[in-house]
């Protein structure tokens, strides 16, 4: 049996020397690397690999999906069958992480809107998407019609506006 022995280290190379003490006849000779460079060679390997893993958990999310943010929408599907005609365009922002959309109706007032069950927001550019991922609106659009009812006693998102809950969707098309 063998046995492998450090000596010190080499000054000129910054490597240990090693050396094989014989032991029983017949056994082959073999070097074997000292326990502390063997954990630390192991300690790099674990160390790249847990690098180059939170790089591509990093990386994949955005590769695979948009970024989306929290959105008013409604509880149910449906609703009422009364129409919100947007005189303007259609206006939003993001604020902590949750989006608001609002429009100007044809009688002045301002609307906040609730959209219908399973939407979600989006980014860049801020917009509305079906549970389907079919863009339902988005900032800038004009001539919206947004099926639904008003919820008068509800304060909407956008400072100084109502509430409008989108259930029956919305359309775009010229206003009459």
């Amino acid at each position: 049996m063998l046995r492998a022995v450090q000596l010190r280290h080499n000054p000129v190379h910054e490597t240990p020397r090693h050396v094989l003490e014989p032991g029983r006849s017949g056994s082959r000779p073999r070097l074997m690397m000292p326990t502390s460079r063997v954990l630390l060679a192991s300690g790099f390997q674990h160390l790249a690999t847990g690098a180059t893993l939170a790089l591509l958990l990093a990386i994949l999310p955005s590769c695979s999906r948009e970024q989306t943010v929290k959105l008013d929408v409604s509880k149910t599907e449906g609703g009422r069958g009364a129409a919100l005609m947007a005189k303007g365009v259609l206006q939003g922002d993001v604020e902590d992480g949750k989006a608001c959309f609002w429009v100007e109706a044809e009688g002045g007032s301002t609307h906040s809107i609730v959209w219908p069950a399973g939407s979600q927001a989006r980014i860049e550019p801020l917009r509305v998407v079906d549970r389907d991922g079919t863009e339902i609106a988005k900032i800038g659009d004009s001539n919206l019609v947004f099926g639904g009812s008003p919820l008068p006693d509800q304060p909407g998102c956008h400072a100084g506006s109502s509430t409008w809950l989108a259930g029956n969707g919305v359309q775009r098309g010229p206003l009459p």
